[in-house]
């Protein structure tokens, strides 16, 4: 990802394969792009960890850009049990909306959110779900 010139990306179910701490120490410390999600946060805190941001601001000649990540509600149900402990994954909209605004008020005029959503029914060609 860091050739094909990634400038942030979200976190899934995928990212927590071989757990959360696997993922902070071995992964995302080999990223030249920061990992964001606004929904999974550290439950001691309500907030992310350190490895990770709930979204990443870029500055263009008169405006300023944010770029909101999200995660798939179901990820607990779709990796080993344990691999995202101690942290939670809260629900996407009044995560995302908080984020939102907070960067507002700190001056940012447009905001991009992406997620991690699959299909999780349906054919190939034909795909359903979130």
């Amino acid at each position: 990802m860091n050739m094909m010139g990634f400038t942030s990306d979200g976190l899934g179910n995928h990212n927590f394969d071989h757990g959360q701490t696997y993922l902070r120490t071995e992964l995302i410390p080999l990223a030249t792009f920061p990992y964001i999600s606004a929904n999974v946060i550290d439950p001691a805190t309500g907030k992310t960890p350190a490895e990770w941001k709930p979204s990443e601001v870029w500055n263009f000649e008169g405006f300023k850009m944010a770029i909101v990540g999200f995660s798939n509600e179901d990820l607990t149900s779709l990796i080993f049990p344990g691999n995202l402990d101690p942290f939670v994954v809260e629900d996407i909209v009044p995560s995302v909306n908080a984020e939102v605004a907070s960067l507002r008020s700190k001056g940012v005029k447009m905001v991009v959110a992406i997620g991690h959503e699959g299909a999780t029914a349906g054919t190939f060609n034909d795909p359903t779900g979130p």
